[in-house]
């Protein structure tokens, strides 16, 4: 969910007109600047604003933009059809395909939770997060893997091949809170969307793409673009 600012002046400059908990580093004009000064801090930060990414991402408990969540153990997705008591689309997938009927999911009063995601690359030490979900290396360990015929894993773990590596930088789109993965800066998402959007407009530029490109979809976040000249 995005949309644009298109009130006032948005510019990006040190924030000097006392803004920065709407927008963090830029400096606001004109009815862009009336506007922010209606904006409380406090509803900001109890709202789950973040002015530096300009990311919403309301508590499900807020008594205005708070969300059914699904009623799996440990699940943090909004409710299928935003009702109380039901279970996200990925939830009712997952037990639809462990043979659960729609009776059976409805009327459990516990539901199996989904598998833990990764913290982290297997690799000890490694500071890159896993390359998907389900995946327990980051991109860079995960192609060695194959490179190597995709051994046992203690076998590619204990490998003198295998180091540590450093974190990577933050994806250079601004409203992306992932990891870069790999030299162009963006994450395996954004780098997908960056080469899309390239491809259907040939002078878009990648600055500009960067900075109002919204964020992966997250559930409960909301991604704000933001249009900066």
């Amino acid at each position: 969910m995005s949309a644009a600012v298109a009130a006032g002046a948005v510019s990006a400059a040190p924030d000097a007109a006392g803004f920065g908990h709407v927008l963090a580093g830029v400096r606001l004009d004109g009815p862009a600047a009336w506007l922010a000064g209606l904006l409380e801090m406090g509803f900001l930060t109890a709202a789950g604003w973040d002015p530096g990414l300009r990311v919403l991402a309301p508590p499900p408990e807020h008594p205005l933009l708070g969300r059914p969540l699904c009623r799996v153990d440990g699940c943090t997705a909004t409710a299928w059809n935003g009702r109380r008591g039901t279970v996200c689309r990925a939830c009712w997938a997952r037990l639809a395909r462990q043979g659960l009927s729609a009776q059976e999911i409805a009327s459990a009063p516990r539901l199996p939770a989904a598998p833990a995601r990764a913290a982290g690359c297997m690799v000890g030490s490694c500071g890159r997060a896993p390359s998907a979900p389900r995946s327990s290396l980051c991109v860079a360990h995960r192609s060695l893997y194959h490179l190597m015929g995709k051994p046992p894993m203690g076998e590619f773990l204990a490998s003198p091949r295998v180091r540590p590596l450093p974190p990577r930088e933050t994806c250079r789109v601004l409203a992306c809170i992932r990891m870069a993965d790999g030299r162009h800066g963006l994450c395996q998402a954004h780098h997908a969307d960056w080469r899309a959007a390239k491809a259907a407009r040939p002078g878009l530029g990648q600055r500009h793409w960067q900075m109002t490109a919204p964020a992966v979809a997250e559930g409960g976040m909301v991604s704000r673009e933001i249009e900066i000249t």
